[in-house]
């Protein structure tokens, strides 16, 4: 599976309702760390028309700040009496927001204030669904910033969207992570060491469609890294 349908695969999941519980609304809102939406744009060039085409209805990128707020539209409150069954569709607002996101420690507290501020201006007994897509992969240390920041009790579902070389050519794949260097720096070792796996899976699937390759040469600490991470991964499937 190629990571356009792996994506769309991850729109299109949805935890199963419980017995005896109506249908889902299946509008979805998509919140979007603003580094990868330029790799979406490569895998999904036909934009929002396919993402729509999959239930996702509304968008907005992930601010770096505590101030702001989703800005998607809230469901109303429960109907009472058989008049207000004839209040706005299902589809006029979400029920599942989903967050995709690097897993970077410095985003979660802005996560969890998004979740928890949503949560406050929800009416009384309506829920909502709350999906963290970790992108190339998830982070325990995000996990618990998210658990001891009080919100994934809301939080439904974590998964993980293994991006790695994205072609932006008909000879050119790039790892498109332009602030890949600094994040390592500001972030720490782990967080090289999770970029080293991502860039060597990528390096694997090309040697899987050319053939081995027989020179490697890492340049520089991260580099190294790299190629290290390649022959550590070659173990792992052997």
């Amino acid at each position: 599976m190629d990571a356009r349908d792996d994506f769309l695969d991850l729109l299109s999941t949805h935890a199963p309702c419980s017995p005896g519980d109506p249908p889902r609304n299946s509008t979805k809102a998509l919140v979007l760390d603003s580094n990868l939406g330029g790799i979406l744009n490569l895998i999904i060039p036909e934009g929002t028309k396919t993402l729509k085409k999959h239930g996702v209805q509304y968008f907005c990128d992930l601010s770096l700040t505590l101030i702001s707020n989703l800005n998607f539209p809230l469901p109303p409150p429960l109907p009472t009496n058989h008049l207000q069954h004839l209040g706005p569709p299902p589809s006029s607002y979400p029920s599942t927001i989903i967050f995709l996101v690097r897993p970077l420690p410095s985003f979660m507290p802005v996560l969890a204030a998004q979740i928890k501020r949503r949560q406050a201006a929800l009416p009384p007994n309506v829920t909502e669904s709350y999906t963290i897509v970790f992108a190339p992969s998830s982070s325990l240390l995000c996990e618990s910033l998210l658990e001891k920041a009080g919100a994934m009790e809301f939080v439904e579902r974590i998964k993980e969207f293994h991006l790695d070389l994205v072609p932006i050519d008909g000879d050119v794949l790039s790892a498109e992570r332009v602030t890949a260097l600094r994040e390592s720096a500001v972030e720490g070792v782990g967080h090289a060491s999770v970029l080293g796996s991502v860039v060597g899976r990528g390096l694997l699937k090309v040697e899987e469609v050319c053939g081995p390759i027989q020179n490697w040469i890492g340049i520089g600490a991260a580099g190294g890294m790299t190629v290290e991470k390649v022959f550590d991964l070659r173990k792992e499937e052997t």
